[in-house]
């Protein structure tokens, strides 16, 4: 019994032991990672650009705010984040608790923060959603949506009188390749009325996401 307490305590050592080397050696490397990067920002300003963190676990995007924090943390290093906000204070919440101030714990990382605009101008100048836009492109940009689909003018009025400002760019996707799955399965010999089966198409699609 004894022989088995000391090969278990031996185990036990040796894994510690194993963790701190661990440990002492991930720290060297942040320090080396630190002054080479001290050295080329001293001559030349080195600006980092970090996108979708808000996609990504809430434990990971935790843990790689701080690690920018503690890293990155070097004069003339600049870190751009391109995120959404809200879902990265929803990722703090759910990570420390619904009573966190996320705003606060957030903003302890940057010092700057830039919206970027929801809209922009079309050919006759109107306030378009961005959403809207991004829908109309990748419609013509589909390899499976015909010509006289795209032609259609009527497909494009649906996001006008849909609220889809709540939709994310993957969602605008998503409802295009169902607008793509359902014309591939279509039956167009036995459509009355091909324009309108079109607009149902795209009404359905955008319900259904």
């Amino acid at each position: 019994m004894e022989e088995i307490k000391d090969g278990s305590k031996s185990l036990i050592d040796q894994s510690l032991e194993s963790m701190i080397k661990d440990q002492v050696e991930a720290e060297k490397n942040l320090s080396t990672l630190r002054d080479a990067l001290s050295d080329i920002a001293s001559t030349n300003p080195i600006i980092l650009l970090i996108d979708e963190l808000d996609r990504c676990r809430p434990d990971f995007a935790v843990m790689m705010l701080e690690t920018i924090k503690h890293v990155f943390d070097v004069d003339n290093v600049q870190i751009i984040l391109i995120t959404n906000a809200e879902q990265l204070k929803a990722t703090i919440k759910h990570s420390y608790g619904s009573e966190t101030d996320s705003h606060s714990y957030l903003y302890k990382f940057f010092k700057y923060q830039i919206n970027l605009p929801t809209t922009n101008k079309d050919e006759e100048n109107r306030s378009v959603s961005n959403n809207v836009t991004y829908f109309r492109r990748v419609i013509q940009d589909s390899n499976v949506i015909s010509q006289e689909f795209k032609e259609n003018k009527l497909i494009y009025q649906i996001p006008l009188f849909i609220d889809i400002s709540t939709l994310s760019l993957r969602n605008i996707e998503q409802v295009i390749r169902c607008i793509e799955t359902l014309i591939v399965f279509e039956d167009k010999e036995k459509s009355q009325s091909y324009v309108i089966e079109q607009v149902l198409m795209v009404f359905l699609s955008f319900l259904y996401t």
